[in-house]
């Protein structure tokens, strides 16, 4: 008895096809090479790699002087509320102008920043759950029929 062969399937259609889903990315990029299938992969010039690395070396520290001056502007802000808090304290309720401007200014800026900060982690934990949520409905059981 002679064993029959198998012509190569081209970029893994037969299988996909077979299973009854569409062709994954990984899958349509892929080539037959003897026994298995190899991704193609794409030549990139070593001073391509360079180029993208610089241009996003810049756009950090951009970012980065962007949120320094994004911070001292949010100080100088809740120096001069504090301030005004404090002379409109002093000159209505008698209290202490120092003191009250230190405790103004550093409530007018440490409220907003614990707001923004609690909001981004419950806006992250919602994300994060989402996501897992999809991740079981998507790995579940396909025992539904």
């Amino acid at each position: 008895m002679t064993a029959k062969r198998r012509s190569p399937q081209k970029s893994g259609t037969g299988r996909a096809r077979a299973a009854g889903r569409k062709r994954t990315g990984s899958e349509r990029r892929a080539r037959t090479r003897g026994s298995g299938t190899v991704p193609e992969r794409s030549k990139v010039a070593p001073e391509d790699v360079e180029a993208a690395r610089r241009f996003v070396s810049r756009a950090i520290r951009r970012l980065n002087v962007l949120e320094s001056v994004i911070m001292g502007a949010a100080v100088i802000i809740a120096l001069v509320g504090g301030w005004l808090g404090a002379l409109l304290a002093y000159n209505t309720l008698g209290l202490p102008l120092r003191t009250t401007w230190m405790v103004l200014s550093v409530l007018l800026f440490v409220v907003p920043a614990a707001l923004a900060w609690t909001m981004d982690r419950r806006k992250r934990r919602e994300e994060r759950k989402q996501a897992d949520a999809d991740a079981r409905d998507n790995r579940g059981g396909g025992d539904d029929g």
